[in-house]
């Protein structure tokens, strides 16, 4: 399939096979990046990502959608509770301090999880799934919704 990306890929083999594919957990970081020189933000979304990659099962992709916005994709979850686990492991790793050359930095993230299944018709779908839980957990001030 040229053009198809690796989330539309899991998200079709998902609705072939009638089963729960995964979930996206959607991850804004804090507004702290913002703050930051050009340089030390982005030397700060690397040191995110490093340290989010680490976590991830060898399946699951990570992505940076735009800004401070990651994306993780996690594939042949047995059951929600693992999604929530995964999301969890996150926010806590976003919390630990970063060290970075200009000092020591500190941010949260909101994280929203949504799930691919049957009843989910698009990828599409998901993605807003997951960008609407983030929100709701940003609004409720909880890191993880």
């Amino acid at each position: 399939m040229v053009g198809v990306t690796r989330f539309q890929r899991v998200f079709l083999a998902a609705r072939r096979s009638l089963r729960r594919c995964g979930s996206l957990c959607s991850a804004r970081a804090s507004s702290a990046i913002c703050g930051l020189p050009d340089a030390a933000g982005d030397a700060l979304l690397v040191a995110l990502a490093r340290r989010l990659c680490v976590l991830l099962r060898p399946a699951d992709t990570l992505a940076r959608l735009h800004g401070d916005e990651f994306v993780v994709l996690c594939q042949d979850l047995h059951h929600p509770g693992e999604a929530h686990l995964i999301a969890r492991r996150l926010e806590l790793a976003v919390t630990e301090p970063f060290d970075l050359p200009g000092g020591r930095v500190a941010i949260t993230a909101s994280v929203g999880v949504a799930f691919a299944d049957p009843s989910i018709h698009a990828p599409d779908e998901v993605m807003g799934n997951a960008d609407t839980a983030m929100y709701q957990a940003k609004r409720a001030r909880r890191a993880v919704h």
